[in-house]
């Protein structure tokens, strides 16, 4: 628990009979910005994938912290935040000093960098964002993969679909990746989603399906079957958590007719089993401690059996289970289970199954594909992480 007291312009944050209702607005708006900031700007930015963003994201997450310790008068994390937190820093320690035993080809500096980009989001949410402003953070969400979307499809508008000599004709932009945009799309589909089934306003609906029309769009032109399994995935946990009557059957439908898109058109992984086969190969090569961050395309390439170019394992799970061993799974476990445990306990709040079905499209996803890589991808599950972590407070 962190505490200073309520002085100087601090005050309108408080709860008082005159602050209260300045408190409320400020704090949706600052909610829906720090999300609209860690998916949108960093999407936009490459999704953040090129190593060079990594300083001011991590400056411009770490300054938002401090904003908050100095503005907030009192800033409370409970034992599941501390948890996720705490794990998280850990995990960035171990991937650094793992170049200590790393094979050749380590990358311990690069990999703890990226990592300190999350850290340092995932700390801002947690500072900026309250209990009462949950709700504005995944409306902050859905606006951040919308404004994505949006940019990928006016750019197809306008310049045509031009033929990337990997990703063909598929929509990419503004990230560069379609499977990255694909996921971004189910995440913000389903907390959309998850947001209209307790709205009543008219014009908050017809919103609501507005941003979901773009998505839908995006995703279908993305092509990209990991994102139509993790959006299934996701609907299914929406619907399971917020339980019974209509609500239930729409959403586990919905999920039933993405699953039966996913596998329609070919019941495969594409390569992805070829590089499965090197993570585990490396597992039992360097069962204890992993072969260190960064290092699964120089093992790709002593174990491949295919002529491909590829960097990463094509899975969070994975890829940390081969680099960083038994250690580093459990780091990571450490960092994305709290979230579970708090939607467990908060099944009476709607927003938290919202969030809920976000997060889980976003798990899901990263065991197939490269996620972690692509920090807008990864803030945007955090983003929803935090939301259950804070909703399940307010539970």
């Amino acid at each position: 628990m962190l505490a200073r007291p309520a002085v100087g312009t601090a005050g309108i944050f408080t709860r008082g009979r005159v602050a209260g209702s300045l408190a409320l607005p400020r704090s949706n708006l600052t909610s829906a910005a720090i999300a609209f900031v860690a998916v949108a700007v960093v999407g936009f930015d490459n999704g953040g994938y090129l190593a060079h963003s990594w300083g001011w994201m991590v400056l411009a997450f770490s300054s938002v912290i401090a904003f908050a310790l100095l503005l907030r008068p009192r800033i409370s994390l409970g034992r599941l935040e501390w948890i996720a937190l705490a794990a998280l820093v850990a995990l960035a320690t171990w991937m650094f000093v793992s170049g200590a035993w790393g094979t050749a080809g380590t990358e311990p500096a690069r990999e703890a960098e990226r990592a300190l980009v999350y850290v340092s989001g995932l700390g801002a949410l947690l500072t900026v964002v309250e209990t009462r402003s949950v709700h504005a953070l995944l409306v902050g969400i859905v606006g951040a993969t919308t404004a994505l979307a949006l940019y990928g499809l006016g750019d197809r508008v306008i310049e045509g679909p031009a033929q990337h000599p990997f990703e063909g004709r598929l929509l990419i932009e503004p990230l560069g990746y379609a499977n990255a945009l694909g996921i971004l799309c189910a995440v913000g589909l389903v907390v959309a989603a998850g947001l209209a089934l307790d709205e009543r306003r008219a014009i908050v609906l017809l919103q609501l399906a507005a941003a979901a029309g773009v998505l839908m769009i995006a995703l279908v032109l993305t092509s990209s079957r990991g994102a139509w399994l993790s959006l299934a995935c996701g609907l299914l946990a929406l619907g399971i958590i917020r339980g019974g009557g209509r609500s239930w059957t729409f959403l586990a439908i919905a999920g039933a007719i993405a699953l039966f898109l996913t596998v329609l058109p070919r019941i495969a992984f594409g390569e992805r089993p070829a590089y499965w086969r090197v993570a585990l190969e490396d597992v039992r090569a360097h069962p204890i401690l992993g072969s260190g961050a960064g290092t699964f395309d120089d093992l790709w390439y002593a174990y491949r059996d295919e002529a491909v170019a590829v960097r990463d394992a094509h899975s969070l799970y994975l890829e940390t289970l081969a680099e960083l061993g038994p250690v580093g799974l459990l780091l990571l476990i450490g960092v994305l289970v709290p979230p579970l445990v708090a939607a467990a306990g908060a099944r009476s709040n709607p927003t938290a199954a919202a969030a809920a079905g976000g997060y889980v499209a976003f798990i899901v996803h990263a065991g197939l594909d490269w996620d972690w890589e692509m920090p807008a991808t990864t803030l945007a599950g955090l983003a929803c992480g935090t939301a259950m972590l804070l909703a399940a407070k307010r539970a």
